[in-house]
């Protein structure tokens, strides 16, 4: 993998090199440095819904019609709750997804900042597995660990929290 210019772009090839190449979003503020580096690659096609619960049944539906990995990226606290229902039939329905979360400034989340909030405890409920990601070098264990964890049998959706600081280190 060639060198990433940011924890966006290496992100972008990690999904790759996965064996992901359909990215499902309803992006926002906090996923700019994801949607820059999307369009800087050309081994990811990226799929744009215009609401979560459209964008989380698209990945449910292509994981199960592959039968393999399937990534989606949402916007923040509220994309997350709207991403939720889709979380819960996939994880009824074993299917093997990888949510991203678009996360504020972590120096900003001590002062409760416009639509941020705490991303993992409100998914773990719900999902296979749930982290979010505080530096960039621990972006590679953490994908590799929530893909490892959506793709063990019983499969299962998986969320990772990335702030936006991270995205852009």
């Amino acid at each position: 993998m060639a060198a990433a210019a940011n924890g966006a772009d290496w992100l972008c090839a990690a999904l790759a090199g996965q064996g992901v190449s359909v990215l499902f979003g309803n992006p926002g503020s906090t996923e700019l440095p994801l949607t820059d580096a999307l369009g800087r690659q050309d081994r990811l096609r990226y799929v744009l819904g215009l609401h979560e619960a459209t964008v989380m049944g698209m990945a449910d539906g292509y994981a199960q019609a592959t039968g393999r990995l399937a990534a989606v990226n949402v916007h923040v606290q509220p994309g997350l709750a709207n991403a939720m229902s889709g979380i819960l039939n996939a994880a009824r329905a074993r299917v093997p997804l990888l949510v991203t979360v678009g996360q504020q400034v972590q120096a900003l989340l001590p002062g409760a900042p416009f639509l941020g909030g705490e991303m993992v405890a409100f998914a773990r409920p719900l999902a296979k597995g749930a982290w979010e990601v505080e530096r960039a070098a621990d972006l590679p264990t953490a994908l590799e660990r929530a893909v490892r964890v959506a793709l063990t049998p019983p499969c299962g959706p998986v969320v990772l929290s990335l702030p936006l600081d991270v995205q852009v280190a």
